[in-house]
């Protein structure tokens, strides 16, 4: 998806804003869900809808608390790279981070 996405011309910002949408709720739910909420009625609260949630709570069990912690702080390293912060290609940089994202790094 992101080779296709990178093929057809879809600037590196744009798609890192499309998982910033996608994350942060995820980011923003682990944060609730660490301050005492159970985590379904944090999903609920950081804007994820029903429909995805058993989705989501699958995800963020499988990479754990500690790296869903890191998430916000990874998608703004990613974007600071992206901007300048990094020599590496856009793609590279954005393949990292679906990379880590996954739990895979």
């Amino acid at each position: 998806c992101l080779d296709k996405l990178l093929t057809a011309g879809e600037p590196a910002p744009k798609i890192l804003g499309g998982m910033n949408y996608v994350f942060k709720k995820l980011a923003q739910a682990t944060e609730i869900s660490r301050l005492g909420t159970p985590l379904r009625a944090a999903m609920k609260e950081a804007g994820i809808q029903q429909w995805e949630a058993d989705h989501a709570e699958r995800y963020l069990k499988r990479i754990r608390r500690p790296r869903a912690e890191q998430i916000t702080e990874q998608l703004v390293l990613a974007d600071s790279r992206l901007k300048g912060g990094s020599r590496l290609p856009d793609r590279l940089q954005l393949e990292q981070l679906v990379l880590w994202l996954m739990g895979a790094v």
